[in-house]
């Protein structure tokens, strides 16, 4: 544990950080908030730009990945997903027999080691077109445990004389040995977590030992009952996310009472809370947030790490994990709030990305993301989950509002001036939008790192009486 000094230097960092960037007071996803400065009124690029089509030639987008974002050595099975999808943008070109442009149907796919050639899938047809294909392959056909595992996918035009290929990453990691929980990814479209938790847990198998109590001189035996470490399969419906303000979690736990304890938000129907520090002035309390862990486990409640105060400062990351990854109740991290808004430097959310994967394998990682088409690509690369982070008008969760310094405004009124280009209309449009980012970036690139789909979860957040002012004290995720 570092001292108290340390904490003191990281925290004149992290001001530091945030006292030059000073323009991201004045812009909001790369727009002027107002006319005042009027050579801030862009900043050039960040726009994510489809690709090109070229449909005279159809081409065939051939994937294989994991379903799940990683397995472990306790698994019996893995289950690989393909998709043979026809693009005109991503792939390689499909030919008929003599003229280009032909259709076929038919692909035969085998799947193998790409280290060792071992057939993991023979042969097999799937149909052009197709896509959530799934195989079963028993653990025993891997020759080892690597961290990537990497696989093959070849495919076969009907007459042979075309193959295609592509290769994934299979993650098989250890399992853990202790307590805690690992945390997975359902990575074909749509799919949610799968929470594997392990514990301590009596088992009602009593065995005899001899005491000697001075006390009573009772020298007979004694009862005890077994510990043993065991694994619990939680049910895959969790998805009602309760978020709140830090402190207003810390005083539910020292002070319940009808209005605010955490088994009031799980009888509500909740199944995750989401604490959240304020970024300006946090600092991580490893004994008060272990107290929350404790008692959100006691309520059935998962709890999820907010780093948006210590994301830039890895010894400060180093220790928030040290304290949550191993409670059987921790879900997963949010590393950045919006720095799409704030326009962060682009490559800080990857940074932190990497540093927490060679920490802590058994959980995802999310960033939320304010702005419809800011730097989409580089920030979303930091995140197994894109948060979708729009505010709504009161009483409507399909209408979004901009809150930044602007709560009531609805319409744009300069083409430079947000919201235009930062919040788009309606909340379902901007989560059909990050979905389609992600097959513009190409999904084959993200197939090569054993990933799917990024999962996108819409934060809905509410307002007061007014309608006027955003508060984060309750939401839905």
């Amino acid at each position: 544990m570092r001292s108290s000094v340390n904490i003191f230097g990281a925290l004149i960092r992290l001001a530091a950080y945030h006292g030059a960037s000073a323009l991201s007071s004045e812009m909001w996803c790369g727009k002027a908030l107002n006319t005042d400065n009027p050579s801030a009124a862009s900043i050039p690029g960040g726009k994510l730009l489809a690709p090109r089509e070229s449909c005279s030639t159809p081409l065939l987008d051939l994937r294989v990945y994991p379903r799940y974002s990683i397995y472990t050595t306790d698994d019996q099975v893995t289950t690989l997903v393909v998709d043979a999808e026809r693009s005109c943008t991503h792939g390689q070109p499909i030919y008929g027999p003599g003229r280009p442009g032909s259709h076929w149907t038919t692909l035969s796919i085998q799947i193998t080691s790409a280290l060792t050639g071992n057939v993991l899938v023979p042969w097999t047809g799937i149909t052009v077109g197709s896509k959530g294909n799934e195989f079963n392959v028993s653990m025993d056909k891997f020759d080892s445990i690597k961290v990537p595992y990497v696989i093959r996918i070849y495919g076969s035009s009907p007459n042979g004389a075309q193959v295609f290929q592509s290769t994934s990453n299979l993650n098989i990691i250890e399992s853990r040995s202790v307590s805690g929980s690992i945390v997975r990814i359902d990575q074909i479209p749509g799919g949610g977590l799968q929470v594997l938790r392990k514990r301590k847990l009596i088992r009602h198998h009593p065995r005899d030992i001899s005491r000697n109590n001075r006390k009573t001189g009772d020298k007979g035996p004694k009862r005890v009952f077994n510990a043993s470490v065991d694994w619990e399969t939680v049910p895959a419906e969790i998805e009602r996310v309760f978020h709140a303000n830090l402190d207003w979690f810390e005083e539910s736990v020292m002070h319940p009472n009808d209005e605010r304890s955490l088994k009031l938000i799980k009888a509500r129907g909740f199944d995750i809370i989401h604490p959240i520090p304020n970024a300006d002035t946090y600092t991580f309390n490893a004994t008060s947030f272990g107290m929350l862990l404790a008692e959100a486990d006691k309520a059935g409640l998962f709890v999820v790490l907010d780093m948006r105060g210590t994301y830039q400062d890895l010894d400060l990351v180093t220790d928030q994990i040290a304290t949550v990854s191993g409670h059987p109740s921790f879900l997963l991290y949010v590393t950045a709030d919006k720095p799409d808004g704030a326009y962060v430097p682009v490559s800080l959310t990857s940074r932190t990305y990497n540093h927490i994967k060679q920490l802590d394998p058994y959980h995802p990682i999310a960033v939320s993301l304010a702005c419809s088409n800011f730097y989409f690509k580089q920030y979303s690369a930091g995140a197994d989950i894109i948060l979708e982070d729009v505010s709504t008008v009161p009483g409507n969760a399909n209408v979004s509002i901009n809150h930044a310094h602007s709560h009531n405004r609805l319409e744009p009124r300069d083409a430079n001036l947000i919201p235009c280009g930062c919040v788009s209309p309606e909340v379902v449009s901007r989560a059909k939008d990050y979905l389609k980012f992600q097959e513009w970036i190409g999904l084959t690139k993200a197939t090569l790192q054993g990933r799917g789909f990024k999962p996108i979860w819409v934060v809905s957040e509410t307002y007061d009486d007014s309608g006027d002012n955003w508060s984060p004290t309750h939401g839905l995720r």
